[in-house]
C-alpha cells in the first residue's frame, strides 16, 4: 500500500504487479541472506582464533619448543644446561627489561631454593625478546645475575610456542624432556611459588 501524489490516498498495488516484483524481491533477499551468513560464519572463525591465540599452547603437559635460532647473551652457542628440572620465564621486547625482568629477584629465589634441592636439580632460563646483546649484559651484570638469559631472535619461540597475551603465564616450570609441569610466576603469587617447591620436592 501507498499514497498517490494526486489523491494523497491510499492505493492497493494490483496483484499483476506483485507478482511482476515478487521474483526479484525473493532473489534480492536470497542474496542478501548468503552475505548475512557468510559474515557471521567469519565473525565467528575470527573470533574462535582470537581466542585460541590467546589461551596460547603453554600448558600443563605441553612440550616447550627451543628454536636454533635462539643465543645466549655473552655467550657463543645456544645450550640450555641440564637439569632435572627448568624455569622459563620469557619478556617481551615492548616491556622494560631492567624493570620487568627482575633478575635480582630470580637470584635470590634461586639461591633460596637451592638450599633444599641437589646441585643440577633445579635451573632457570630468562628468554628476552629484546635483541639487543650488550644491554642485556649490562643488565644482567647489574643485578647479580648468575644464570642464562637466551635471547629470542625474531620472536621464533614466542611464535613457536604460541605464548598467551597474558604476561603472568609466560613462567612455566618444565622437566628435563621440555614438558610443562606448572605455569605462573612464581616471584608474584605464593601459589604457584609453593606449587613449583612441593613438585620438585615430591618428585
Amino acid at each position: 500500500m501507498y499514497f498517490s501524489e494526486k489523491h494523497k490516498e491510499p492505493r492497493m498495488i494490483s496483484y499483476k504487479s506483485f507478482y511482476m516484483i515478487y521474483p526479484y524481491a525473493q532473489k534480492n533477499l536470497r542474496i542478501v541472506i548468503f552475505y548475512l551468513i557468510s559474515l557471521l560464519s567469519i565473525a565467528f572463525f575470527l573470533s574462535c582464533n582470537k581466542s585460541a591465540d590467546s589461551e596460547g599452547s603453554i600448558k600443563k603437559d605441553g612440550i616447550v619448543i627451543f628454536p636454533e635460532t635462539m643465543s645466549l647473551a655473552g655467550e657463543r652457542k645456544f645450550i640450555i644446561e641440564p637439569a632435572d628440572y627448568t624455569i622459563v620465564s620469557y619478556y617481551d621486547s615492548t616491556d622494560c627489561m631492567g624493570c620487568s625482568m627482575k633478575l635480582s629477584y630470580w637470584q635470590d629465589f634461586m639461591e633460596e631454593i637451592a638450599k633444599n634441592f641437589p646441585q643440577n636439580k633445579l635451573n632457570i632460563l630468562i628468554i628476552s625478546g629484546l635483541t639487543n646483546e650488550k644491554e642485556l649484559i649490562t643488565i644482567k651484570r647489574r643485578a647479580g645475575f648468575k644464570y642464562k638469559i637466551a635471547i629470542d631472535n625474531n620472536q621464533i619461540f614466542r611464535k613457536s610456542n604460541n605464548l598467551p597475551e597474558d604476561k603472568r603465564s609466560n613462567t612455566f616450570l618444565i622437566d628435563s624432556n621440555n614438558r610443562v609441569i606448572a605455569t605462573g610466576n612464581p616471584l608474584y603469587d605464593k601459589g604457584i611459588f609453593q606449587e613449583y617447591v612441593d613438585f620438585i620436592t615430591k618428585n
